[in-house]
């Protein structure tokens, strides 16, 4: 089919902008469901970190239950050394191993207490309120959601749209110019 060069190229520049306006758009869909996917996974984070300062505080008190414990057995050991006068080796030994374990339960304290502090300074980078993190943690939660639906909405529009703009690709895909020379 032989037609005159008018006639395409007027074809060709009334698809040209329709096709060009819906490219935008579909960029458009495509960066907003990017810019909801990231905050999305920064809600996803930020409610890991969460999670993971209620584990680490939870640790950290069975700790200090843990020291209290062994604080209270070295007091008794020592109270029997010294109405003792002169301990027995067996005493001396279960005095320096409790007094070990105190240590290694003190070192253990720091630790989660350092990872503590660091959790909490991330979280509050974060934005996150760190007196009421149950509170937070819903609000997240609910933000999380949210941004869930608005993909899958944005989602469903960018289909329609790469659907309707489907027919019109292939059509300005068969148009062809002519070759002059």
């Amino acid at each position: 089919m032989k037609m005159n060069l008018s006639v395409v190229m007027g074809v060709v520049d009334k698809t040209t902008a329709p096709l060009k306006g819906m490219s935008s758009e579909s960029d458009h869909y495509a960066k907003a469901i990017k810019k909801i996917q990231k905050a999305q996974a920064d809600d996803s984070a930020a409610i890991g970190m969460i999670d993971s300062f209620k584990s680490a505080k939870k640790a950290m008190n069975k700790n200090a239950i843990a020291i209290a414990a062994t604080s209270e057995r070295l007091k008794d050991l020592k109270e029997k050394a010294e109405s003792a006068g002169k301990p027995s080796a067996a005493l001396t030994e279960k005095m320096a191993k409790q007094k070990e374990r105190l240590d290694k339960l003190n070192g253990e304290h720091a630790e989660y207490k350092n990872h503590l502090v660091k959790l909490g300074k991330q979280l509050t980078k974060t934005g996150v309120k760190m007196h009421d993190l149950d509170g937070e943690s819903n609000r997240l939660n609910q933000r999380y959601k949210k941004h869930g639906q608005e993909v899958s909405k944005l989602s469903k529009k960018y289909a329609i749209l790469k659907g309707v703009m489907k027919p019109i690709q292939k059509l300005n895909g068969k148009i062809k110019l002519p070759n002059v020379g």
